[in-house]
């Protein structure tokens, strides 16, 4: 980590104001009145915070004090906290990192193959990120974060600290009778979330439903399913930065959304621990049901609500995927492929029937589950580990089975669909530990 660490704590001397800085452009500030504190927490976009951020980080002219976070959270406790509301995983406390050593993970991952962690450690709160980020900087080791662990594939068993982040609740921020503004800890189950937001007549996230892993994994992956992706619903993330545990509050242009795709995932995959994210829900949303199976579930249901669409997604996903708890997968395991119109114009020449669905841009989304199912590959079963049966899409773990032989499957599925159509898949799930040597292209037989 850098020199400069956050949070840094000040104190204005005469009025008694406490100060977190949690990052260059993040303050929590605590205003003491006659019953206890006002608390206001900034997130500085505009010049006068950023400022005054600025002023406190270098006790200005020394009209600012330097504290310890133990005198803050000791000076607040002795009185009432009322003003804006402490977001999931900013309970205020000192923390500290205790790792366990030697930590079985096959049971914390969604394919189930074997694998263990040199160190590994929960973390609940913003504090216990920066401690784990913090002894692992001074241990020298690399940092895997792990959520629901619903989209990776272990190659091997890893080196260094794996932090398991835990950070739960859900807090409303704003409410105007019909949109919503909503934040949750980035360890909530994803799932869990939709049922929370549905049951409350929130809508926007109910086509995404049953879907695996964790919130914080949400705009890492820009999950989406059945004509929604979840970009179009967030109004920011948070995360810390790895290299001085500042607190950073990213709006959706800066998250880079793409198709699986986001900052977290590219540029910013090793810099930054997502803790939380903020989410626009809205009671009068208009609910898609335009997408084939949702249709066909929702026959005759008048004026459906979100409640209704998620329980059509949850019946249509059961029916056609496996549940990870009984056999072990990461779900769709190759993203569909997106082609330019001179690449998709020979293959449509070639298969009229190939499903597909044009982009504003030109593009052409392809179907990766038709691509592998017309190359024989649906049901293709390898003892220990296979192809589902019912969604060519899936690759499954029976039990046995090694991350490695996981990845040669999932590369000779890949060389079969190149041959075939010319088109390469790219996979959707992220594979941790993979080496230079494994194989990419494989041309071995089914």
């Amino acid at each position: 980590m850098s020199e400069t660490t956050f949070p840094q704590f000040r104190l204005l001397p005469g009025p008694g104001i406490c100060y977190a800085v949690e990052g260059p452009k993040r303050l929590i500030e605590w205003r003491p009145r006659s019953d206890g504190w006002w608390r206001t927490d900034v997130v500085a976009r505009e010049y006068p915070e950023q400022l005054l951020i600025r002023d406190l980080l270098a006790c200005e002219e020394g009209r600012y004090t330097t504290c310890t976070e133990e005198e803050v959270v000791l000076q607040v406790a002795r009185g009432k906290v009322a003003g804006d509301g402490i977001l999931p995983g900013m309970q205020p406390g000192v923390a500290r990192c205790e790792p366990t050593a030697d930590v079985d993970l096959s049971g914390l991952h969604t394919f189930g193959v074997p694998a263990r962690a040199e160190f590994a450690v929960e973390v609940r709160t913003d504090g216990e990120v920066r401690a784990a980020l913090q002894w692992a900087a001074e241990c020298a080791l690399p940092v895997l974060v792990l959520g629901g662990g619903s989209n990776v594939l272990f190659h091997r068993d890893v080196e260094g600290l794996v932090v398991l982040n835990r950070i739960g609740g859900t807090a409303v921020l704003a409410d105007d009778g019909d949109r919503v503004e909503v934040a949750v800890g980035a360890g909530e189950p994803w799932h869990g979330f939709v049922v929370q937001a549905t049951e409350a007549g929130w809508g926007g996230v109910e086509n995404l439903a049953l879907i695996p892993g964790s919130v914080g994994a949400a705009p890492m992956q820009n999950i989406g399913a059945y004509g929604a992706e979840v970009r179009e619903v967030i109004a920011w993330v948070e995360a810390i930065d790895r290299r001085d545990g500042a607190l950073q509050r990213f709006t959706p242009e800066e998250c880079a959304f793409g198709y699986r795709e986001s900052l977290f995932k590219q540029a910013g995959r090793d810099r930054y621990v997502i803790v939380r994210v903020g989410f626009h829900l809205r009671r009068s949303v208009e609910v898609r049901t335009g997408y084939g199976d949702i249709a066909r579930e929702l026959a005759g249901v008048e004026a459906p609500r979100p409640g209704d669409v998620a329980a059509a997604v949850i019946r249509i996903r059961r029916s056609k995927l496996p549940d990870p708890a009984v056999l072990g997968n990461a779900g769709s395991f190759f993203k569909n492929p997106v082609l330019s119109p001179v690449a998709f114009a020979p293959l449509q020449a070639a298969h009229p029937e190939v499903p597909h669905w044009p982009a504003a841009d030109g593009t052409v989304k392809v179907a990766a589950g038709w691509l592998i199912e017309q190359a024989g590959w649906k049901g293709h079963d390898r003892g220990t580990h296979g192809v589902h049966d019912r969604q060519a899409l899936v690759l499954v773990h029976r039990g046995g089975a090694t991350g490695a032989d996981i990845w040669q499957l999932a590369s000779d599925i890949r060389a079969s669909v190149r041959e075939r159509f010319g088109v390469d898949l790219e996979p959707e799930v992220n594979q941790i530990g993979l080496s230079a040597a494994a194989p990419q292209n494989s041309a071995q037989g089914k």
